[in-house]
């Protein structure tokens, strides 16, 4: 009580107070957005949660979001939290936002940011069928892939420019527009060889870390 008495005291002159748990307990604490206006009028409020309203008590975490929108593929993990990375870069826009608006109107507000939308959005190419197991930018064009090379490292290889398809096709003598003919390409030396390679034409590719 003696804590929750003190962070009270503190959002009496707060520009904004962000939370990261379920609203439910929020309003348990009586920190939610209807208890503290009466009295912070001026308290800018940002929600972080997991499903936007009515779900926003559902519980998730960045796993779940992902797999929710088609970005998890069993039973390989996702390589990093984009649910929980691009719901911060969410949640601070948003706040921002709000801040914005009280120095307008002079009033405080209140917003959830909703980490699943987050995943929802950055689903878009998935759905769209662009990354898709059969889209453009997943694997189906040579110019836009990864390789193998001599030392069993790889290559990330991002062409998509026709400038820089010309002048890689070019500078490497491949004349068909194939898979194969760019797998032997790069199978002949080693990533680190490539990558200077590249450097010194100005073509986007990179090692596989």
């Amino acid at each position: 009580p003696a804590q929750l008495a003190a962070l009270k005291q503190r959002l009496a002159d707060a520009d904004l107070f962000l939370t990261t748990v379920r609203p439910a307990a929020v309003a348990a604490l009586e920190l939610d957005p209807q208890s503290l206006r009466p009295a912070h009028a001026q308290l800018c409020q940002t929600l972080i949660v997991g499903y936007a309203p009515p779900d926003e008590n559902r519980p998730g975490h960045d796993l779940n979001f992902q797999a929710h929108h088609g970005l998890v593929q069993p039973p390989t993990l996702p390589t990093t939290l984009i649910a929980d990375l691009a719901g911060a870069e969410r949640a601070v826009s948003a706040s921002l936002a709000l801040l914005l608006e009280r120095e307008r109107t002079g009033a405080g507000g209140t917003i959830y940011v909703a980490l699943a939308d987050a995943a929802r959005e950055l689903a878009g190419p998935v759905h769209s069928g662009l990354t898709a197991p059969d889209g453009l930018l997943a694997g189906k064009l040579p110019i836009y892939r990864c390789y193998r090379c001599s030392d069993d490292s790889w290559v990330a290889c991002g062409l998509l420019e026709e400038k820089f398809v010309r002048t890689f096709m070019v500078e490497a003598g491949i004349e068909e527009f194939e898979e194969a003919a760019f797998a032997e390409f790069f199978a002949t030396e080693t990533a680190d060889h490539w990558v200077g390679w590249a450097e010194e034409r100005d073509l986007p590719i990179s090692r596989v870390r």
